[in-house]
């Protein structure tokens, strides 16, 4: 059976990027693809321009609308109406390279088995000028998680993930009412903790940060969304990581946990169950 890859766009009034993404899928000439575009509740012309590309395309086309409620229950909207091999996010200002998928697709057939420990393949990601963004993996690491990468190799930098679709179907992101943000990080640590990945020492994907997305409003959306981030935080200081680190995330679940009483009561109340395993 041939390979499947979803790809989902989560999407809040970027109608006007979507085309530069469309043509790149289009370019890849990869048939067995699903393309899911989430519509986080858009007041622009996003469904007209999906409809147009729906006409012009040979693969599979999913427009999926919600009322505003962040990128995070975009993608668990998405993950509820696929059932592909393969899944991955790609933003709506960003593009596949050329050969991206049909590299995927190799690379998937080479190493896939039923070894329960693998979650997915991570590559590099670089911008429009074709320069690595952060740093590259060691050349001789074939396998890490997010844990690793960043507090033991200390990796830096955006990298693309692209996950086994049944592994991220178990993790979905967790929600907080009237809360549009938690980091992606609260999903990857966890999956880290019991998984690893195939490393891609290349870059896959083109990123063009927007000066109003998500990467450039990343402590504006943690300071609206306290509860998220305590619990984005719990999950890094918990995990198996070297103090100096336990200790930032500690100082930052507490820096955002001060916006709402909940939060705050729930961030002292992890650490110190975190305290007391150290006992």
């Amino acid at each position: 059976m041939s390979l499947t890859i979803t790809i989902c766009t989560p999407s809040y009034n970027r109608a006007h990027l979507l085309k530069n993404l469309f043509h790149s899928l289009i370019r890849q000439n990869f048939n067995q693809l699903q393309w899911i575009i989430v519509d986080d509740g858009s007041d622009d012309d996003t469904k007209s321009i999906v409809d147009e590309f729906i006409k012009h395309t040979p693969f599979d086309i999913l427009y999926l609308y919600q009322t505003h409620k962040g990128k995070h229950q975009a993608i668990n909207y998405a993950l509820q109406h696929t059932k592909s091999d393969l899944f991955a996010i790609i933003d709506s200002d960003d593009i596949c390279l050329p050969s991206t998928l049909h590299e995927l697709e190799t690379l998937y057939n080479k190493s896939y088995s039923t070894n329960k420990q693998i979650a997915g393949f991570i590559s590099l990601n670089c911008d429009p000028d074709h320069n690595i963004i952060g740093d590259s993996f060691p050349t001789n690491l074939q396998f890490s998680n997010f844990i690793d990468l960043k507090y033991r190799y200390n990796i830096q930098g955006d990298k693309w993930v692209v996950f086994y679709t049944k592994i991220l179907q178990q993790y979905p992101f967790t929600t907080f009412e009237n809360e549009l943000f938690i980091a992606e990080s609260s999903v990857w640590v966890p999956i880290s903790k019991k998984h690893q990945f195939i490393l891609i020492n290349k870059p896959l994907i083109q990123i063009s940060y927007q000066k109003d997305g998500l990467s450039n409003q990343s402590k504006l959306l943690r300071k609206n969304s306290p509860q998220g981030s305590v619990y984005t935080y719990s999950q890094i200081f918990t995990s198996s990581i070297k103090p100096s680190a336990k200790l930032k995330a500690v100082i930052n679940c507490i820096r955002f946990a001060i916006y709402h009483p909940k939060a705050l009561k729930q961030c002292f109340q992890n650490i110190y169950k975190t305290f007391l395993a150290f006992q």
